[in-house]
């Protein structure tokens, strides 16, 4: 024994241990990912205010630079003006470069040719030779304009420039000055994503990318593999990128990742980590955590096993050997371990809850005895093998005491018996079953309560009352219950119309089954479930079809035969009318509750689907079975 409970101990605590440890690495695995995407979308609101500081800058100082070569254009021309003969001479202009702290001078005439400036090389070209230099075409229709181009490649060389030209005051040449914007492309390329990424790149294995969006493209990254390459390429989810901010699992190039995306004004950025980065802590942690559980398992399995050896297993063992005595079935037998106080309070209780079992069993008979009703209890639980029955039960099971007892004996004998009665319910009877003793056939009512491992159950002899009432059925012809036809009155009547020449045109005969009878029988008792079926049979009774016979089969089963019509789609018609009633139907039970009365049918058409009844009747059953399947479904 203390090998099996030292085994089952350690089997517990071990799977305890692994259930602990799962759910803890689970919600590790989680919490690293709600930090992850929480990290993340906190680092997109930062580079995002990056960008926007940075534009905010670069505004500033294109505004600057731009007023800034305005005015020196002016200047230039303001100098030129007092001063042409300077124009044709290039060391004077060179001169006003370096005075003016500009990178380049040129004087364009009237027609927009270049005649003029510090740069030779450049003379000759004019505002057609190209995209740049043709912006300051437009000027050469209004003398009062004056611009400041973008920074673009110049014509002449591709470098880098920006330009700004305004008009001489005598409006004979407009002058243009040329700058190498430094400043300004420092503050752009402050605003290239990469330099961003770079303010913001970890050692924790993430890596950040930005994509194109019209493109699909990577076009900015902290891993160079990456760089320029295409979302599908990669393996990346565009509709998953799509929920801002949510965080969700891929792959890119075969590698498990974990990502987080969100927009920006111009660009998609994002963060990746590897799964293994991501659950590194968490897998390292829970080792840590594993071997410190493994030695705190060991102590305690070790301290309670030394425990229970030495308190507990073998009074334990004593009283299991008493119990199973008692669980044989020997009632008679007692507990007396009393070598502490606990063992022997345990001993006295089990002691009182036999010898309770016992008295509450005379008990019982005594009290059906002076009753003088056919009825007999038993019960059993799942401890005892024994069943206690009072005295009646071995007249109500049409047995000898002695046979009963042998029954009574072991709880496996007992239940079989059970089930052999339970394999024979009475057609029309709620918990009737039929015993065919050698005497007779004999009717009891049979009910089990189950509480745990606990059985409780009650017979009741109910042969005069069954055998009363077939004999009025049969004189009648009758249902008692629902005064509809009974199940023989109605064959015998469908026997006559079918076999005789005069069948009606068209009708239908129409299974029906009461769809709540067992909860109602539940609920409110099983008169009221009488009353539920007289209301069903009441809603038949309204339906008033042409030649109608309406008889209750037995139990919850009910039947209509009609005809005299002339179609299919008459009867279809009377059929849709039947289904129309039960929505309004109701009954009242006997504590004033109304509840509706609901019932599934199926109906088969003659002559259309056959001329005899008894098939007409099976298809209608099996199309009733299917109403009664899709009505569940649908309450479910």
């Amino acid at each position: 024994m203390k090998k099996k409970i030292t085994k089952r101990m350690g089997l517990l605590i071990g799977i305890a241990l692994i259930l602990f440890l799962g759910i803890n690495y689970i919600l590790q695995m989680f919490a690293a990912q709600r930090d992850m995407v929480r990290s993340s979308n906190a680092m997109f609101r930062q580079i995002q205010n990056v960008i926007r500081e940075n534009e905010k800058e670069l505004a500033t100082v294109t505004e600057e630079i731009n007023r800034m070569c305005l005015l020196r254009a002016r200047a230039a021309a303001y100098m030129l003006m007092r001063d042409k003969h300077k124009i044709g001479d290039t060391s004077e202009m060179q001169k006003m470069v370096n005075f003016l702290e500009i990178d380049e001078l040129h004087i364009f005439d009237r027609d927009g040719v270049l005649y003029a400036g510090s740069v030779p090389e450049y003379i000759g070209l004019s505002v057609d030779s190209g995209e740049q230099i043709g912006y300051f075409a437009q000027m050469l229709s209004d003398t009062s304009m004056e611009l400041c181009q973008d920074i673009k490649p110049n014509t002449a060389e591709a470098k880098m420039m920006q330009y700004a030209a305004v008009w001489m005051e005598d409006s004979s040449a407009i002058v243009q000055i040329g700058l190498e914007p430094e400043r300004v492309l420092q503050q752009k390329n402050k605003n290239e994503i990469s330099y961003i990424f770079s303010l913001f790149v970890d050692d924790d294995g993430s890596v950040l990318v930005a994509v194109d969006p019209k493109t699909n493209t990577v076009v900015g990254t902290t891993d160079s593999s990456l760089y320029e390459r295409g979302t599908y390429e990669l393996g990346l989810d565009i509709d998953k990128m799509k929920q801002w901010g949510q965080g969700f699992f891929g792959k890119i190039d075969g590698v498990r990742v974990y990502c987080v995306f969100q927009q920006t004004e111009t660009v998609i950025i994002g963060r990746i980590y590897e799964l293994s980065a991501l659950y590194r802590n968490v897998t390292s942690g829970n080792l840590r955590l594993l071997f410190y559980m493994i030695i705190i398992f060991a102590v305690v399995v070790y301290s309670i096993t030394r425990y229970l050896d030495k308190n507990v297993l073998q009074s334990i063992t004593d009283i299991n050997r008493k119990l199973q005595t008692i669980t044989d079935g020997n009632l008679d037998d007692r507990v007396d371990v009393n070598n502490t106080i606990e063992f022997t309070e345990l001993s006295t209780h089990i002691n009182d809850m036999v010898e309770s079992i016992l008295e509450t069993t005379d008990k019982l008979s005594k009290v059906l005895e002076v009753t003088k009703q056919p009825i007999g209890i038993y019960e059993y639980s799942g401890i005892v093998g024994r069943v206690r029955a009072t005295s009646r039960v071995h007249e109500i099971m049409g047995l000898s005491e002695e046979d009963a007892a042998l029954i009574c004996r072991k709880r496996d004998t007992f239940e079989k018996w059970m089930e052999r009665l339970f394999a024979c319910p009475l057609d029309g009877e709620d918990g009737v079953y039929v015993l065919d003793a050698g005497k007779g056939k004999r009717y009891i009512k049979a009910e089990t309560v189950v509480k745990g491992n606990n059985v409780f159950g009650i017979l009741i002899d109910r042969t005069a009352d069954i055998r009363e009432k077939q004999a009025l059925e049969q004189e009648l012809g009758q249902d008692v219950l629902t005064k509809l036809y009974s199940r023989r009155s109605f064959y015998s009547q469908l026997d006559k119309l079918f076999s005789g020449a005069d069948l009606p045109e068209c009708g239908a005969v129409v299974m029906v089954d009461s769809d709540d009878l067992k909860k109602t029988n539940d609920t409110y008792g099983h008169q009221n479930g009488d009353r539920y079926l007289c209301g069903v049979a009441d809603t038949l009774r309204n339906f008033h079809a042409p030649g109608q016979i309406t008889a209750r089969l037995g139990g919850d089963e009910f039947a209509i035969y009609f005809g005299g019509l002339s179609t299919p789609e008459e009867v279809k018609r009377c059929l849709t009318r039947l289904c129309a009633l039960q929505e309004e139907a109701s009954v009242t039970l006997t504590d004033g509750t109304i509840v509706p009365v609901r019932f599934s049918m199926g109906a088969a058409v003659f002559p259309v689907e056959g001329s005899v009844w008894r098939e007409l009747l099976k298809l209608a059953d099996e199309r009733m079975y299917i109403d009664k399947q899709a009505r569940k479904k649908n309450r479910v």
